[in-house]
């Protein structure tokens, strides 16, 4: 029946006629939404058979398509029809010889009768000569390219669905497809229970289509009659994005609840003021000695230093024990103890962390280890293989940005981090190794240019920067110019990883040629610097970098004071500061280093001209290790001459990762030893802030991150901007932070190992993840807790200044959550925030 009698006038979206076919794809759902699960011959499964299990109280369902391309080729007739698939879920076909015009891709259908049910499928004609019809999702506008490959069945079942339309009609049975009369009973948004809300996780909004669902039956049977067809389509994409926001969905949720939201911001931030207020207790301890021996020398008018027992008298005056530091720190807190609840809110905190650690086992683990799965499975690959063009820059871009959507914010769950690292040490060659891919925009001619260049030279600095950087860097420029810099935001999605391989890197002496692709498309070239120096020196360097990185304005005399403030406090405490050593770490230099090595210099010569001698670590500073913030600085948009905010990433993760270099040896404590355990710990606590700086840094920057433009993948693009800033609503700093709080555990434990690389890199994966999304996220009073977690968590350095007024302090104390003066309490966690910002300010 032709769509004449079903539609009062006909259009693009409804001029069709034949078996109607309602293309869905295999998605997830929580539990909660009450959605259909797979029955009959639905079923999801990885391209070789194998079953990815989704636990974590979700299950795999079926949904409308996302806004992308549907493509179907018809192997009777040996035709190819293509289809924009709308952000309403609608089909409007287009000629795939010719690219569609912009206008078309935001058409929805008119609400003309029988139009919008007509749009929401596409048919077969003349279904009785028809038989196997092939069909597939992109995310990408297929290149003429990737068409002629499709011609071959082979390349064809790789990654799209095979549907016999011939035994279809015989005996109404075909794996993956339902009779079109069972819709409300196998898609989510006809469902008649599936509830809208608990789908706010997905990058894909959620229309409800239940009053539709007779319409679209009756529809589809006009047309034919008890035929119609519900396929479900592989969509792993889709399924990785929606894992990655289920879970970070969940623990907004978790966060947000009344009985955590308000107690936990309040002991989150009791225990930063008294960590404060008992650093300020011991460095009063420190400075109350030194009067002492002042006074000693000032009374006897020097004559004290004329005997020897005056000379003992006068040195012993200012020793002051891991005790008295103790006592100091008591003393300082106690009289702001007496003014709250302590034991309520430890007694929270015991709870909360309790209930945390089962919400992770049972809601966002299994979710990490699912979405692992699915990152490396064969179906993902074969989809980005089979629809990306791997000689198409424009191609390319749609595949990075694609693939860091399937990222997410997943880099702070250990199944996910341990295989992006396993990732960044494989073969750029490898194209089902998506993250290699990515960083280079799937071309086939970069991937080889820079796999050939590392075959040079097993020493860094014997690579030929110079051509691949010329080649390969600058035709990112060129495809990239005036747009978002999404290579930088795919490496700041994998900081701990790429941590984690740079501290490789400086042991072993080799890069990784995922390293090699990073240093490419940062047009930066990354070289091994030996610093050699005092142990005392090295830490001195990580502090002061500290201060740098934090915007302090302290005058030169003040910052060594404070430094050696700090250097005393971590003697008493145990550290050992005594001694020399070398250390290797990995460096970005600037690119003009090169052009001073004459064009035909053998890789010796060129060699030569990167190495740097031993670097004393007085001179550190001529290696400008600070210069990414200036690419920071200038923002993320991609420009031909400016350093890239790929540079800016990794560049501020090779500096974090060289001052942890300078901090791993100098904890020589005894594991068995609990204080001499944390002696060694604290003298990496300056490491640590410093990488919560950075990601700080790097997520100022990202929030300003215009809408990409992605001429081969505007449906992409759109949905993308329309999730991004929904997603940033649910991503919030208290279900941020408390993760980070996890990750944070899991980079103490392996410390104490002795692992510090990994640690490090746990750390910096915790830091973006908590840093980064409350920078993005959260604006007014809720900013003070962004301070009160960078800031007065971090473990602050030696500056000897009254940041808090005892009475303020002790009357917000008495009037917080857990307060003395129950009936004098906050009304709200917004206006206590804003008083306790009052108070620091």
């Amino acid at each position: 029946m032709s769509n004449e009698k079903i539609c009062e006038k006909t259009c693009d979206f409804c001029a069709k006629e034949g078996l109607p076919i309602l293309p869905v794809r295999y998605a997830i759902a929580p539990d909660e939404a009450k959605a259909p699960k797979l029955s009959g011959l639905l079923e999801v499964k990885d391209a070789d058979g194998k079953d990815i299990p989704l636990h974590g109280q979700a299950h795999y369902s079926t949904r409308l398509l996302r806004s992308g391309y549907l493509y179907v080729f018809d192997e009777a007739r040996k035709r190819w029809d293509a289809y924009f698939v709308t952000a309403g879920g609608y089909f409007l076909p287009f000629d795939l010889r010719l690219p569609i015009p912009a206008v078309e891709k935001g058409r929805e259908p008119c609400d003309a009768q029988g139009h919008r049910e007509v749009a929401s499928c596409i048919t077969i004609s003349s279904p009785k000569q028809a038989t196997k019809v092939w069909m597939g999702f992109s995310d990408v506008e297929w290149t003429p390219a990737v068409l002629e490959m499709h011609a071959k069945p082979e390349y064809r079942k790789k990654h799209m669905r095979v549907f016999d339309v011939a035994a279809w009609l015989n005996t109404k049975e075909a794996k993956h497809a339902t009779n079109i009369g069972k819709v409300a009973q196998t898609v989510c948004e006809y469902n008649g229970l599936a509830l809208a809300q608990a789908f706010a996780y997905s990058p894909v909004p959620f229309v409800s289509r239940k009053p539709k669902a007779p319409l679209l039956i009756n529809t589809a049977n006009a047309l034919s009659p008890g035929k119609g067809v519900v396929l479900a389509l592989n969509d792993p994409a889709g399924i990785a994005m929606e894992l990655s926001g289920l879970m970070s969905y969940r623990l907004n949720q978790f966060s947000n609840d009344p009985k955590h939201k308000r107690p936990l911001a309040v002991s989150n931030a009791i225990a930063s003021l008294r960590q404060n207020i008992e650093k300020q207790g011991e460095l009063e301890e420190l400075k109350a000695a030194e009067q002492i021996q002042a006074q000693l020398l000032g009374d006897s008018y020097g004559t004290i230093l004329w005997t020897e027992s005056g000379k003992k008298l006068y040195e012993q005056a200012d020793d002051v024990s891991a005790a008295q530091l103790d006592r100091a720190r008591i003393s300082a807190w106690n009289k702001y103890k007496e003014k709250y609840d302590e034991d309520a809110r430890a007694n929270f905190q015991k709870k909360f962390d309790a209930e945390l650690r089962a919400f992770d086992d049972q809601k966002i683990a299994p979710l990490a280890v699912a979405h692992a799965e699915w990152m490396k499975s064969k179906r993902l690959a074969a989809s980005f293989q089979g629809n990306f063009d791997a000689k198409d820059a424009n191609s390319g871009v749609v595949y990075t940005e694609c693939l860091s959507l399937c990222l997410g914010a997943t880099q702070d769950k250990k199944a996910c981090f341990d295989l992006y690292s396993e990732w960044l040490d494989g073969d750029l060659n490898d194209k089902s190794n998506l993250i290699l891919r990515a960083l280079l925009l799937n071309l086939d001619n970069a991937a080889e240019i820079v796999t050939k260049g590392t075959q040079v030279s097993v020493d860094p600095r014997g690579l030929p920067w110079d051509g691949m950087i010329g080649n390969v860097g600058k035709a990112m420029d060129h495809v990239l110019a005036g747009k978002p810099d999404i290579l930088g935001k795919l490496i700041t999605q994998l900081l701990g990883p790429f941590a984690k391989k740079l501290n490789s890197a400086a042991e072993s002496g080799k890069l990784t040629r995922a390293l090699v692709a990073a240093g490419v498309i940062a047009k930066s070239p990354i070289v091994p610097i030996t610093v050699t120096g005092k142990l005392r020196d090295f830490q001195a360097e990580v502090l002061k970098q500290l201060l740098v990185a934090r915007g302090e304005t302290i005058p030169p005399h003040g910052m060594k004071a404070a430094i050696a403030r700090e250097l005393q406090l971590m003697e008493i405490r145990g550290a050992k500061l005594n001694g020399s050593s070398n250390k290797r770490f990995m460096v970005l230099i600037d690119l003009d280093t090169l052009k001073g090595v004459p064009a035909n210099a053998n890789q010796k010569a060129m060699a030569q001209a990167l190495a740097k001698a031993l670097v004393p670590v007085a001179d550190m500073e001529k290696l400008e290790l600070g210069r990414w913030r200036t690419s920071l600085a200038k923002g993320i948009t991609r420009s031909k001459t400016a350093s890239p905010f790929a540079f800016g990433a990794l560049g501020a993760v090779a500096q974090w990762v060289a001052l942890g270099k300078l901090s791993e040896d100098l904890d020589k404590a005894k594991k068995s030893k609990k204080g001499e355990f944390e002696a060694g710990f604290r003298y990496a606590a300056g490491w640590l802030a410093f990488g919560g700086t950075v990601a700080e840094q790097l997520g100022n920057a990202l929030q300003k991150v215009p809408e990409v433009s992605l001429k081969y993948g505007k449906g992409l693009a759109k949905w993308a901007a329309e999730w991004l800033p929904r997603l940033g609503k649910f991503v919030g700093v208290v279900g941020a932070g408390i993760m980070a709080i996890w990750d944070v555990n899991t980079g103490i434990s392996e410390w104490k190992e002795g692992n510090h690389g990994m640690a490090g890199a746990y750390f910096l994966a915790a830091a973006f993840g908590f840093g980064g999304a409350m920078v993005m996220l959260w604006a007014g009073a809720a900013a003070t807790v962004i301070g009160l977690v960078l800031v007065i968590c971090a473990i602050l350095l030696s500056i000897l200044i009254e940041f808090f007024k005892d009475n303020p302090l002790q009357d917000w104390l008495e009037r917080s959550y857990f307060g003395r003066l129950e009936n004098e309490r906050f009304s709200s966690v917004d206006i206590e925030m804003a008083k306790l910002e009052e108070v620091v300010a």
